[in-house]
């Protein structure tokens, strides 16, 4: 623990390494972490084509060709302040795990607290970041909702044909329906996710618990997990999934991976599901996300960095208060190795 709540640099390394708490689709999906000291932040949109070399008369010149692969975006990332209130009796009790024989001093238990508050900062600021990655992989955009209920819609910008929604009519039947061609359904939207531009297959879905129930009993589901049946291939685990993450459920077909995210999230004191209800997440490797982090809007920053901590004394009633700051977005580097069905009524 650094000594000193005062010193920038030792602050930021210390909360980091302290406020680690364990994500998936961080650390699977958008792993990069980019800060800018702008106010908004540029993202690398990835789209690699698919032309093929085109054929020319042995005498005649070649063709020029220039496709583009890439291209940059400009978007204005979300902006969260976090603020806690450390009394003076935070100061004079013996802290949890505070040796008898090693008391500490009043200043360094409140240096502790201080300490905490911002580690907690940083544990909510790494939450928010896991929701947006959720929401803006499923959907492809993330809509922004801010204390006032004011809205900010940021769109990535992905193929509007890869977010679907079924009918029930025939061949888009409802995946509550025992006998609906989910397996088929599924083939589509792969092929969907390769077809368009700078797409590729997915090697991830998610499932959310309301799903995965009828998924799991489904008749064209347990056809492909029969290995009865010559070339199939693919295995389940189909039994009680317990509430406790999001869970590895096995594979359909040769390398289609299953999940279940049951995990939730508190925003504004209602529980948020990370995998919304009803919809199917697909989800490739090559999304290539990144955590952008736009500039700290205070006097006292001035540097790119992920979030601003900073303390400071008031008098009557006296008290130290706790704040940090960020500028986050998560965004996917090629919005087109997403995509979303909505599967339920």
């Amino acid at each position: 623990m650094p000594e000193s709540v005062n010193d920038t640099y030792e602050l930021v390394q210390y909360i980091e390494q302290a406020a680690e708490i364990p994500t998936f689709y961080l650390n699977r999906f958008a792993s990069t972490i980019i800060e800018s000291e702008d106010e908004e932040v540029l993202v690398e949109m990835k789209f690699a084509g698919k032309s093929v070399a085109p054929l020319v008369m042995p005498l005649e010149q070649g063709q020029a060709i220039y496709e583009r692969a890439t291209k940059s975006t400009k978007l204005t990332p979300a902006y969260t302040k976090m603020k806690d209130v450390i009394t003076p009796s935070n100061a004079l009790r013996r802290r949890a795990g505070e040796k008898v024989s090693e008391k500490q001093t009043p200043l360094a238990r409140l240096n502790a607290s201080t300490l905490e508050q911002f580690i907690t900062h940083s544990q909510r600021l790494t939450r928010l970041c896991e929701l947006m990655a959720a929401h803006g992989f499923t959907d492809g955009k993330l809509t922004l909702e801010y204390k006032d209920k004011n809205q900010a819609l940021v769109d990535f910008g992905r193929d509007p044909s890869l977010t679907v929604v079924l009918d029930g009519s025939e061949g888009n039947e409802f995946w509550n329906n025992e006998d609906a061609k989910i397996v088929d359904q599924i083939d589509i939207q792969c092929k969907r996710m390769s077809d368009a531009e700078g797409g590729v297959a997915p090697e991830d879905m998610i499932l959310p618990l309301d799903v995965w129930q009828p998924f799991k009993n489904n008749t064209q589901v347990k056809d492909s997990l029969d290995t009865d049946f010559s070339g199939q291939s693919g295995a389940l685990e189909r039994g009680v999934t317990m509430p406790d993450g999001i869970v590895l459920k096995g594979t359909l077909g040769n390398n289609l991976r299953v999940w279940v995210d049951t995990r939730t999230v508190s925003v504004k004191g209602v529980q948020t599901a990370l995998q919304q209800s009803k919809k199917v997440t697909f989800l490739s490797d090559a999304v290539e996300g990144a955590q952008h982090f736009g500039a700290i809007l205070d006097v006292e920053a001035m540097l790119a960095m992920r979030m601003f901590s900073k303390h400071w004394n008031e008098n009557s009633p006296s008290v130290r208060v706790a704040e940090s700051q960020s500028a986050p977005l998560v965004a996917p580097g090629n919005p087109n190795a997403t995509s979303c069905m909505t599967v339920l009524a």
